[in-house]
Parts: C-alpha cells; structure tokens; sequence
C-alpha cells in the first residue's frame, strides 16, 4: 500500500506526502521509515484512547522523487 500510494503521488505530481503514525508504534515506524519517509514533526496527544494518555504522533515526509519519462533522446 505505501508503494502504491507514493505510485499515485508521482501521477498527481505531487512534491510530497505527509503522514502520521502514533509514537508507539515501532512496526508502522520501522515500515515507513524503510520506504524513505522521514520524521519532520510531532503532533502532541494526537492519538486519544480511551482510558489511556494520549499518545503523541510522529509526522513523515517522503520527498517524491520525480523519473524523467523523455530523456530528451529523440
């Protein structure tokens, strides 16, 4: 799903895309960061569960990284 999204940002010519994952989450963290996103901010008690503290998201970047289709070769 992460390649298939960052598929359809390239298409939409998109410079990049944003996402949030809650700070307890090492899986998703580990997923994201291997696919290229980078953490660029938190958003403080983002997450409320119920009967818990609220947990803090992590903001991601990954930088779309645009392929030239015409070289310029004929």
């Amino acid at each position: 799903l992460v390649d298939a999204a960052l598929a359809a940002a390239i298409t939409a010519n998109a410079e990049a895309v944003f996402l949030e994952v809650a700070a307890d989450n090492a899986a998703a963290i580990g997923l994201y960061e291997a696919a290229g996103f980078e953490r660029v901010g938190t958003r403080r008690g983002y997450y409320a569960r119920p009967g818990q503290i609220p947990i803090d998201a992590l903001v991601l970047r990954h930088t779309v990284m645009r392929h030239t289709l015409n070289s310029g070769r004929g």
